[in-house]
């Protein structure tokens, strides 16, 4: 129950004063509205004045108080005078309504239910109190329904119209009744008759009441309320045309675009009656003429307003007319939009996606309003922002979408904007994907690439500052520019140039954006440039040294593993300076010499002549070559372990062991090197003279001394040169000077993770925080702890992993953080300087986590196979180098890692995935309709305790058993190898043992069928093919295990050679037998590929014929192939996955199954210098594929769709191409 509390907070006399002395609840009655002056003063407290209360009248005085609706009614009680203060309750049903010292209630009957209520007031002051009830019953009208009625159309000459209803009062009070024509009593043309409950009336009209009349009989009940009950009735006039009644009746009538509309006209007079129908603006219609309908469709008018007049005659002349206002209605339409939605629209999570329409309505120009609403799988939703022009014609609906990678709204979504004029709808949607993946990824065309998982390209052109998250460097040796500094990747065998000015400089004829890094020269790979190539299609093996040349505009890099030094001219022009011979001879041309595992070099401008430690040579270790004229010459020779001091040359008595660190004195002709052999430093001269250590040691023209004597590499500092006790391993050299005076040399200890510094003064020298006394070495940067920090006092709270180059540079010390992915530097200018980054962020190459994120934002560090999951739309795949399984999902782009933690010992079972460690997971199946993942795990070599294992991820719901092992859910557990045992050759004896006691050599290629049955193990040592039943069993299945050969044939009498890679045949009526591929040699050139056919007839295959039960090569001719993919008439492999990039193909070609013609190459084609590439930036995001670069293609995959997946080692990354056939 509802009510309406009133409160009277001012004293109400008017009509009740008959009733009240006064107006006043307390005290002497009500005489405060008299005008009586009160002069006396009454000392007493209130308690001792008052006396208990008496109720003297109250108003109403009926009971029941009947209650009617929409009503206010007064409620009050007069009590004695003397009562003093008195306080008044007001308890509606025992609901307190008001509490005051007002005597009167005003209660407002529309919050009172109907039937009966007790108000009660309660009276009180300090010494009584005293409650009256006022019985109350709200009123119910009476209610009326329909008995019967004549027809409501009747004419004025001879026709009556009767009402009869029936009436009944909720209360039970007795009714009367009255009759009413047109909203007044009329007894002239109205006859009423009731009973108590039965009311009739009869309208008998005159011709002047012709049209339309409203007859009403009222019921009302004893308290004066009442109800009605209405109909409306036509009176015609027969003896004059007259339409009667029509239909429709709205105003205006509208016809939609699609709809037909009928009209009629109901009319009397003399007849024959005669019709007519005209539209304007129009004209007659025809088609209507004689009829009293007419009907019209949506498309028989131009959309607009229009006035349809029916118009009747009859035999006497008289006619009359009706006018239907009409809108035919032009159901809105979207006459462009964007984008397309043709086929699903896919965006990035974080990215923000506009959505626009634009809209035409001819019935817009007549005043029609046209809505767009814009909704997000049918609701409206905060990401999805609307704006609407209607300035303009067409109106333009917009939408931008910005899911900001909520987990809610990842996945497939639809957009709809609906269009409505009020009368007809137009609805335009779009389905939708958000995900982690790329811009270019989400709208590739077909036969288009893009990279769909990892960082793209190398990561050039980046601004050090707002690319950071991409960046990604092992940095190694340094040399500085005058624009920059230069320095090598030794991870990703390149040589990057890094501009820290505000704006773009030109280097080497090449563009650096400011504040960005820009690879230079080579690849990720392995690769032997050729001369004449610029920039990074010159390739590079372990670039080490580098010594730029501002005479010569040019560049010289130690090419360590291609055992020669490289020179680039000022237009990135690539040529062999030094070194790929065999010769030590003083005078010969300079790419004659020997000069293997170049490290360390050193550059005299003004002398012309660069120095190299050739680190590989067993004759010469340092070299001299002239940059002037095409000769080389011995400076320091090889004395294998021993460091012996003396002249220098061929001939000179001077002895070092294998060199490695080189750096010129910038203040003499001198030279420091550093060996690793027994990790000495020393000078060298070619013309200088120089002291050391306050005159303890002296250098003489074209001599080398030792500056440090320790016997032997380690890690013990702080000790004096020639403490024969002291250890240290310097990796590179960098010259401190002061004021032309050369006061010692840095060094990178790399495998301690420091770097130190050789005082070569007397006095102490504070470097980095460190005081290092005078003929000391000790560190000055890092506490021997690998890890990454940059605090002050530097040498003990700044750290770095594996340092390599170093330089001095405007005052500050330049350091290769190369574990750190980072190149820092310490400020040389003060003895307490800070460490600092001049850039970097990642080390090349390595995991990242779990977190989700872009997908071009993970690290894969050499992806290798692949699976498809159809049931889940996931890409599982090998991530190699971070010793885990991961999986991307195609529809949302997250990336996680399935099993894995890292390097480590499989020894347990069974175990959580994310608790299983790995040593080299080379190949995976999935099997068990897709929820068990069957993988390889290599450790190398042969012994005990190793990971030689196949095993089994149940990632279903229930345990299941397995190959006789029972796989619980969630968990991860050995089906094949025994850890104990390890890896050894395969035994004759192991023939039909259970697959998990006998030990394997070299687990690599694993396929199931569908169904979990059984699965194929492939041993790349062994040369065979293992079978594993449902039992458990193991046995050889295709080749001899031990002996390698390639012949095709049945099963026992085939030949293979290192299998590897297991490809299941994914064709609709092959798969179900659990045909398969076998890749064949996949680390070495001249790969084969063979199938394997179970199924009980010949398959013919690319050209070949491989009967039932047997194996046979269906690709040959081929190099370092990883894989093989098949999907409907398209069978893949993949080339150059282990392969050096100037000799052997890169790249994917793709071959129709029924006659072998290519249809399709990804990468590069074959040529003797230049076969594959990692692209720089993106330049190759949603390029044709077929004009894309490869750089090491491993595992591919296809998916549902057709599109084709490739594990690019080299570049770390998964690419994508969409389907092209």
């Amino acid at each position: 129950m509802i009510f309406k509390l009133s409160f009277l907070y001012i004293l109400i006399c008017g009509s009740f004063l008959f009733l009240f002395s006064g107006c006043n609840g307390g005290g002497d009655g009500f005489n405060e509205l008299e005008d009586t002056e009160v002069t006396e003063t009454d000392n007493s407290t209130p308690e001792e004045n008052e006396v208990e209360i008496i109720i003297e009248s109250i108003i109403p005085e009926e009971t029941p108080v009947i209650l009617k609706e929409f009503q206010e009614v007064t409620f009050g009680i007069q009590v004695n005078s003397g009562a003093g203060d008195v306080n008044y309750q007001f308890f509606l049903d025992n609901l307190l309504v008001q509490d005051g010292t007002s005597p009167f209630y005003i209660l407002d009957t529309f919050y009172v239910d109907a039937g009966d209520h007790d108000l009660k007031v309660l009276a009180s002051n300090s010494i009584s109190e005293i409650e009256h009830i006022f019985n109350t019953r709200k009123n119910s009208k009476p209610l009326i329904s329909l008995d019967t009625n004549s027809s409501q159309t009747i004419n004025c000459i001879s026709d009556t119209f009767t009402l009869s209803i029936s009436a009944v009062d909720p209360d039970a009070d007795s009714m009367s009744y009255s009759y009413l024509l047109n909203g007044s009593e009329n007894s002239t043309y109205l006859s009423g008759t009731n009973t108590l409950s039965t009311a009739q009336v009869v309208f008998n009209p005159i011709c002047a009441q012709a049209g339309s009349n409203t007859i009403t009989i009222r019921a009302t009940d004893i308290h004066g309320e009442y109800n009605d009950y209405s109909m409306a009735v036509t009176v015609t006039n027969p003896n004059i045309a007259s339409i009667d009644s029509y239909s429709p009746t709205a105003d205006p009538v509208v016809i939609l675009s699609t709809e037909t509309r009928g009209f009629l006209v109901s009319a009397s007079g003399n007849p024959p009656l005669n019709y007519t129908w005209e539209i304007d603006p129009g004209s007659t219609l025809v088609s209507c003429a004689g009829s009293s309908t007419c009907s019209l469709s949506g498309g028989d008018l131009s959309p607009g307003e229009y006035t349809l007049t029916a118009e009747v005659s009859d035999s006497l002349g008289t006619s009359d007319d009706h006018d239907f206002n009409i809108v035919i209605n032009d159901r809105p339409s979207i006459s462009s939009s964007s984008p397309s939605n043709s086929s699903e629209v896919k965006m990035n999570c974080n990215s923000i996606k506009s959505f626009q329409v634009q809209i035409q309505d001819l019935n817009i120009a007549d005043g029609q309003v046209v809505t767009a609403n814009w909704y997000l799988d049918n609701s409206t939703d905060s990401s999805l922002t609307t704006t609407y022009d209607t300035s303009g014609y067409p109106y333009v609906a917009d939408a931008t979408f910005a899911p900001g990678c909520d987990q809610t709204l990842l996945g497939d979504h639809e957009i709809k904007v609906v269009i409505s004029d009020g009368f007809e709808n137009q609805e335009y949607t779009w389905n939708v994907e958000t995900n982690y993946f790329s811009d270019a990824c989400n709208n590739l065309d077909s036969g288009e690439i893009c990279t769909l998982v990892g960082m793209v390209g190398m990561g050039s052109h980046l601004n050090v500052d707002t690319n950071r998250d991409l960046l990604r460097f092992s940095p190694g040796w340094i040399t500085t520019h005058p624009h920059g500094i230069f320095f090598s990747d030794i991870q990703r065998r390149s040589v990057w140039f890094y501009n820290p000015n505000s704006d773009s400089r030109t280097v080497l004829g090449r563009s650096i954006p400011a504040n960005s890094v820009v690879a230079m020269f080579g690849q990720n790979q392995i690769g032997r440039g050729t001369a004449g190539r610029s920039y990074t299609e010159f390739y590079l093996n372990n670039p080490r040294g580098l010594a730029y040349s501002l005479s010569e505009d040019a560049l010289y890099v130690a090419d360590q593993d291609n055992n020669r030094i490289i020179r680039f001219d000022g237009a990135g022009v690539g040529s062999i300076f030094a070194g790929g011979g065999s010769s030590n001879t003083d005078g010969v041309s300079r790419t004659t010499h020997q000069c293997n595992d170049p490290i360390g070099i050193a550059l005299d401008e003004s002398a012309q002549k660069l120095f190299v430690a050739c680190n590989g040579n067993s004759t010469s270790t340092i070299k001299e070559f002239s940059t002037s004229i095409n000769e080389g010459r011995t400076l320091i020779r090889y004395g294998n372990s021993a460091v012996t001091e003396g002249t220098t040359g061929y001939s000179g008595g001077a002895r070092l062991g294998r060199s490695y660190a080189l750096v010129k004195d910038p203040n003499s002709d001198i030279l420091y090197a550093a060996d690793n052999q027994r990790c000495r430093i020393v000078a060298i001269s070619y013309g200088g003279t120089a002291t050391y250590f306050g005159g303890d040691i002296s250098l003489s023209a074209n001599r080398m001394e030792r500056l440090t004597f320790n016997n032997s590499c380690n890690n013990t500092v702080n000790r004096a040169y020639n403490n024969t006790g002291g250890r240290l391993r310097a990796r590179d050299l960098a010259v401190y000077s002061e004021a032309g005076v050369t006061k010692g040399l840095f060094f990178t200890n790399t495998e301690s993770s420091y770097i130190g510094f050789l005082n070569m003064t007397n006095s102490s020298i504070t470097i980095g925080g460190n005081a290092v006394p005078g003929k000391y070495y000790h560190r000055i940067w890092g506490s021997g702890a690998r890890d990454y920090g940059r605090g002050e006092p530097v040498y003990t709270a700044s750290y770095s992993n594996y340092p390599y180059g170093i330089a001095v540079h405007n005052g500050n010390l330049i350091i290769g953080d190369s574990r750190n992915g980072r190149v820092g530097a310490l400020d040389l200018t003060v003895g307490d300087g800070e460490s600092f980054d001049y850039f970097g962020n990642h080390y090349y190459s390595t995991y990242d986590d779990e977190t989700d994120k872009h997908a071009n934002l993970r690290q894969l560090n050499q992806p290798h196979a692949m699976n498809y999951s159809n049931s889940e739309n996931k890409l599982y795949f090998v991530d190699y180098a971070n010793y885990r399984i991961r999986s991307v999902d195609l529809s949302t782009g997250k990336v996680v890692t399935e099993v894995g933690r890292g390097s480590g010992n499989s020894n347990s079972d069974p175990e959580d995935p994310l608790d299983a460690y790995t040593r080299g997971v080379y190949d995976l199946s999935l099997t068990n309709n897709e929820e068990v993942l069957l993988y390889t795990d290599y450790h190398g070599g042969t012994g005990t305790n190793r990971n030689c294992l196949t095993r089994a991820y149940n990632m279903g719901t229930t345990d299941e058993t397995f190959f006789n092992e029972l796989l619980e859910f969630g968990k991860v557990q050995s089906v094949g190898g025994d850890f104990v045992q390890g890896c050894q050759n395969w035994n004759a004896s192991y023939e039909n043992q259970k697959a998990r006691s006998i030990p394997l050599r070299f687990p690599s290629g694993i396929h199931a069928p569908s169904d979990g049955s059984r699965y194929f193990m492939s041993d790349m040592t062994m040369h065979c093919v293992y079978e594993v039943d449902a039992n458990g069993d193991i046995k050889t299945f295709i080749g001899t295990c031990g002996s390698s050969g390639n012949t095709s044939g049945s099963f026992s009498s085939s030949r293979v050679t290192n299998p590897g890679t297991l490809v299941a045949d994914t064709d609709s009526i092959l798969s179900s037998y659990g045909n398969f591929f076998i890749v064949e040699r996949p680390i070495y050139n001249n790969s084969r590929v063979k199938y394997v056919n179970l199924s009980p007839s010949p398959v013919t295959i690319l050209g070949q014929t491989i009967n039932s039960n047997e194996v046979g090569e269906v690709i040959f001719s081929v190099d370092y192939v990883g894989s093989v993919a098949s999907f409907e008439n398209q069978i893949c492999y993949s080339q150059g996955s282990r392969g050096q990039l100037h000799n052997y193909p890169h790249n994917v070609v793709c071959l129709d199954r029924d006659n072998a013609i290519t249809s399709l190459r990804i990468g590069r084609v074959t040529s003797s210098s230049f076969n594959g590439a990692v692209q720089e930036q993106d330049e190759e995001e949603g390029v044709q594929a077929s004009s894309a670069s490869l750089s090491g293609p491993y595992g591919l995959s296809f998916d549902v769709e057709g599109n084709l997946y490739i594990a690019e080692r080299n570049s770390n990354t998964i690419r994508m191409v969409k389907r092209w056939y």
